[in-house]
């Protein structure tokens, strides 16, 4: 029975070979040899509905099986391609792609190797060449990071300590800073080896000690919502929470939160 018009097909070849170890030749190179095996291509489609008038029909899935021959040249019958259907105007759907998983062993081994299943798109009357087509796997091995350590991105160093009390020094950023108010913080000092065009954040987690009530004299160059620089929770044993972004050019005071059970 002749096909329908109208449809496309797409030939499909392969190659697959083995680099083992140099044999007893001439020269000291490893050696390619063919591999061979059986496998199947198959659409990845459950079915496909040809709507041509005249030729109205369903296609179900059906696996096609495939052989790679001694010479490691995928084959059907004594052809050394397959051929399949491709997308089509008159196929509802009108384009899938395919899936191949083949056995494989070198001449010689008894091993097998499995190869896929990978998925590749055909080309309507057209050819693909499966060592085109199917991407090398990554191998799963550990990387080597080499060069300078990478902006830190979400994770930053945390400073603990000391009792938060009278001046103040911050040195660096981003960072986290966890410390106890023990006192009055008479002055604060933020980082100065700021860059412009680079922006950092340093978030201060501050708890008041056993008497509470102790205050924060903010530097003056901190911008803060409304103008209103904030101060943590009074409660004793509060614990109050606050960001600090420099935006390049200005240090941004905000409120995280107060009182934190």
């Amino acid at each position: 029975m002749a096909n329908p018009p109208n449809l496309t097909y797409c030939k499909i070849i392969g190659n697959f070979k083995a680099f083992i170890a140099d044999n007893a030749d001439s020269d000291d190179l490893p050696d390619f040899v063919p591999m061979s095996g059986t496998g199947q291509i198959w659409p990845n489609v459950t079915m496909a509905k040809n709507t041509q008038v005249g030729y109205k029909s369903t296609y179900f899935n059906s696996p096609i099986s495939v052989m790679v021959d001694l010479e490691g040249d995928l084959t059907q019958g004594d052809r050394k391609y397959v051929m399949v259907l491709s997308e089509s105007p008159t196929l509802n759907p009108s384009s899938f792609n395919y899936s191949i998983l083949l056995n494989l062993a070198a001449q010689g081994e008894s091993n097998f190797r499995q190869y896929g299943p990978y998925s590749f798109d055909v080309i309507p009357d057209g050819v693909v060449d499966l060592t085109d087509a199917i991407p090398v796997p990554a191998f799963a091995g550990t990387p080597t990071v080499q060069g300078p350590t990478g902006p830190p991105g979400d994770l930053v160093m945390v400073t603990s300590g000391p009792a938060w009390t009278g001046a103040m020094v911050l040195n660096d950023y981003p960072r986290t800073y966890l410390g106890t108010l023990t006192g009055n913080v008479t002055s604060l000092t933020l980082p100065t080896s700021v860059l412009s065009q680079q922006s950092g954040t340093i978030t201060l987690v501050l708890t008041q000690d056993a008497t509470g009530g102790r205050t924060i004299a903010w530097p003056a160059g901190v911008k803060w919502p409304d103008g209103i620089a904030q101060q943590p929770a009074a409660a004793a044993n509060s614990m109050s929470v606050f960001n600090l972004l420099w935006t390049g050019t200005t240090w941004i005071g905000m409120l995280g939160g107060k009182s934190f059970a």
